[in-house]
């Protein structure tokens, strides 16, 4: 389920990102994890540079506390064909923000295949309980990140 308070987040096409960190974070995230919080952003109306980049991720721990992680792939594709999701106030943060997500709505050329790991991830890897970040949703639904992450699971444990 998508959590982001935008309509672009929720289209059916293909996501690119400029920041290799979050698009690794995608990658190693295991089909069975019960949720997975991010976000990637520049505070302000333009894209800046990498260290302008605010990047946040957490994956909701399985029932028996591991981390849902696994080995996957980033998949590098063209540009041409994608368009950058428009900046939008984030009042929460408060101001505006520009999300390093982009999306082809057509279908693209992969140009390589990239095997990562969380390895791959700066460590460790951020966790959480996805029931008691549920819970907080339901009391505060623009709350994110939700008190997330709440520990940080040895990337062995996934």
């Amino acid at each position: 389920m998508d959590h982001s308070p935008d309509e672009y987040s929720k289209r059916t096409a293909v996501f690119a990102t400029e920041d290799p960190t979050w698009a690794i974070a995608y990658a190693v995230k295991a089909p069975d994890c019960p949720q997975f919080l991010n976000a990637c952003f520049y505070l302000g109306k333009w894209a800046g540079s990498a260290a302008d980049r605010r990047l946040f991720y957490s994956y909701g721990r399985r029932p028996d506390g591991t981390a849902p992680v696994q080995a996957g792939m980033v998949y590098v594709v063209g540009a041409g064909a994608f368009t950058r999701q428009p900046p939008y106030p984030a009042p929460e943060i408060g101001g505006v923000i520009t999300e390093c997500q982009w999306t082809s709505t057509t279908p693209v050329d992969v140009v390589d295949v990239i095997p990562v790991t969380t390895a791959d991830l700066p460590n460790p890897i951020p966790t959480h309980d996805p029931v008691l970040v549920r819970a907080r949703m339901s009391q505060d639904p623009a709350g994110f990140p939700w008190g997330a992450p709440d520990i940080s699971a040895d990337p062995g444990s996934g």
